[in-house]
């Protein structure tokens, strides 16, 4: 697999589940890097990102993925993991 696409799938596995954990979904992050919401337009940074994440895990627990994967962007270029920070 390419290193981009285990990136993403990590980062996923911080958003669903019984395991979601959104501190780890933003630390994945780089300071430069956000969550785009295609449907409106609005880019989340930060805990906005984790805030995201978590109200969509609330109100769609089983779909909270697939809604991320098929409406948002993820723009994550320069992860701290690249660095070996995570």
């Amino acid at each position: 697999m390419l290193d981009n696409e285990n990136f993403i799938r990590k980062l996923y596995t911080y958003a669903e589940g019984q395991g979601i954990d959104t501190q780890k979904f933003v630390y994945m992050f780089s300071d430069e890097g956000y969550m785009l919401d295609m449907a409106s337009g609005t880019k989340f940074r930060g805990k906005a990102i984790g805030d995201s994440i978590a109200g969509l895990a609330s109100a769609f627990p089983i779909s909270t993925v697939n809604y991320l994967a098929s409406t948002s962007r993820v723009t994550s270029s320069l992860s701290k993991s690249q660095f070996g920070n995570a």
